[in-house]
């Protein structure tokens, strides 16, 4: 990774630039943040403090909600097999009859 230590001495330089936009100082403040290395338990803490926060904010389906979900997918599911396979016996039989091999 020889381009780290550059885009290190490029953000250190760019850091006196008065003349850059905001959006793009907060930018290069941004990559040298993410260039910084991070304790890993910490991060793994984080996420999962953030993770269950999130999961806190979700509404879940009852049971009843849940069965006739699942109800729903089993018969698509099984009419979905039966069309593909009575198609792909129909391709069948027309490639045999094309080919002359029945």
């Amino acid at each position: 990774m020889p381009a780290v230590p550059f885009i290190k001495e490029l953000l250190r330089e760019a850091r006196w630039l008065p003349q850059l936009p905001s959006g793009k100082a907060s930018c290069i403040y941004f990559w040298e943040s993410q260039l910084q290395m991070k304790n890993p338990i910490v991060a793994i803490q984080k996420l999962y403090n953030e993770t269950v926060s999130e999961l806190k904010k979700c509404s879940w389906p009852t049971r009843r909600e849940l069965y006739d979900s699942t109800i729903v997918v089993v018969s698509s599911l099984i009419i979905l097999t039966l069309f593909v396979s009575v198609v792909d016996w129909l391709c069948e039989v027309a490639v045999r009859f094309i080919t002359g091999s029945m």
